[in-house]
């Protein structure tokens, strides 16, 4: 069955939200809310500086992708030239995987991005998630950093 991937529109904001709960809850994130996931979904289209894509099969979206310029932790754009990216969100329904599509939605958003004027991309991963670290190596990512965490 053919996908196709495409930007983002108005009216897949259910669609958007459906997955974004998907990811949340396959994360371990119990929780996220509807609405809390739809405030995320209309903030992410109304960037400027970011992109939403959609995969797209059998008119039913099936999976997404999120990306944007990167900003500082103090919400300031970061000033090292050249502008670099941020792969926020990839999610794919399970159903849909083992086809490629998290990689091709990756490299959507490589591509929107070095558009946007991005030289470097980065992409968090949480520890774990050994499909989505392999899938991201195998797209052309290179371990930067490691976050280590302790709670108290």
């Amino acid at each position: 069955m053919e996908t196709t991937l495409r930007a983002a529109r108005p009216g897949d904001v259910a669609a958007l939200v459906a997955l974004f709960l998907a990811l949340r809850k396959e994360e371990g994130d119990a929780s996220a809310t509807e609405a809390a996931a739809r405030r995320h979904v209309l903030r992410a289209l109304a960037r400027t500086d970011g992109v939403v894509v959609v995969a797209e099969r059998a008119g039913r979206c099936v999976g997404y992708g999120e990306a944007a310029l990167a900003r500082s932790r103090s919400g300031r754009w970061l000033r090292r030239p050249p502008p670099e990216g941020a792969i926020c969100f990839v999610y794919v329904e399970p159903t849909a995987r083992g086809a490629g599509l998290g990689r091709a939605l990756v490299a959507h958003l490589v591509a929107a991005l070095r558009r946007r004027g991005a030289r470097v991309v980065h992409a968090t991963v949480r520890a774990g998630n050994d499909p989505s670290f392999a899938m991201l190596r195998a797209a052309g990512f290179s371990p930067a950093t490691i976050n280590l965490r302790m709670e108290v």
